[in-house]
């Protein structure tokens, strides 16, 4: 890992709000998922300082500065969709559902998909905008061809 994650100018572009301390944090969490399995259905438990969300709850059933939801292609037709992921819907709850319990901790959520549904996204816009005011950043990263890019939330 001595080698230096480079922040993609999409990302700044799509989020401008983000801090120098999210890049940092966003920077970390990106280098962490270049390394993994999940290229071949595999799903972490935790990316470094970052805990993940899953149906049952977060890895570490504690109140994270950053936290990480993973929503993926539940379909049958797509061979390389995750194993054990939850939906994108599902995973967008979970995520809020975060926010709420830990919004006095919490700074920084990303949700990570294999799949772009922007109606999916959309219909908690109003939620993660407000989410936004009292401080807590929002990003979404698709994953496609073994590559993670940062993805414009849909209403913006």
């Amino acid at each position: 890992m001595s080698q230096i994650f480079q922040i993609p100018d999409t990302l700044t572009h799509s989020y401008p709000n983000l801090t120098v301390a999210n890049h940092n944090e966003l920077a970390t969490l990106l280098e962490r998922l270049q390394l993994t399995f999940i290229d071949h259905g595999y799903v972490l438990d935790s990316a470094s300082d970052w805990p993940i969300i899953t149906a049952q709850g977060n890895s570490h059933c504690v109140c994270s500065r950053n936290i990480l939801a993973i929503g993926a292609d539940k379909s049958t037709f797509y061979q390389q969709r995750w194993k054990h992921a939850q939906t994108l819907e599902q995973a967008n709850i979970h995520l809020l559902d975060y926010y709420e319990k830990c919004k006095n901790i919490t700074r920084l959520g990303v949700l990570l998909t294999d799949v772009w549904r922007p109606s999916v996204l959309s219909r908690w816009a109003d939620v993660i905008e407000m989410y936004e005011t009292q401080g807590i950043q929002s990003v979404a990263l698709l994953y496609s061809g073994q590559q993670i890019t940062p993805i414009t939330w849909p209403w913006r």
